[in-house]
């Protein structure tokens, strides 16, 4: 998937199965919104940076990296998730978005990864 040309990643779909920080249409509440991951310094150290955090996590593969945009996939037993990055360097912040290509709900699975996502940013130091 290419980088957004507008600077934004993709709106939420029509499943609970998503978390983001950037989409303001939550169709299933506001438990799909999470705040972006702050950084500080130059975009390829954030990238590096969210690579080794991803791969922190079992069953991650890194898909592709075009200029500010970042793409994994993270899987389950059952299901691939894909996780999309966007590094905003005018805000000081990264972007994320996280949805199961399968499924209808995931049991709270995208939120609670992106959560510990966030947790092992900051354990990473800025």
């Amino acid at each position: 998937m290419p980088a957004p040309p507008d600077g934004r990643l993709p709106k939420l779909g029509l499943r609970p199965n998503q978390v983001t920080t950037q989409d303001e249409e939550l169709r299933w509440g506001a438990w799909q919104k999470l705040e972006p991951l702050p950084f500080d310094g130059d975009v390829d150290a954030a990238a590096d940076r969210l690579i080794e955090v991803a791969k922190s996590f079992e069953r991650t593969a890194f898909v592709e990296r075009d200029g500010l945009y970042l793409s994994f996939t993270f899987s389950t037993r059952w299901f691939t998730d894909d996780v999309e990055f966007l590094i905003a360097p005018d805000e000081g912040v990264v972007h994320f978005r996280s949805a199961s290509r399968l499924g209808w709900g995931d049991k709270g699975v995208n939120r609670r990864r992106m959560k510990r996502f966030s947790s092992r940013w900051a354990d990473s130091g800025a």
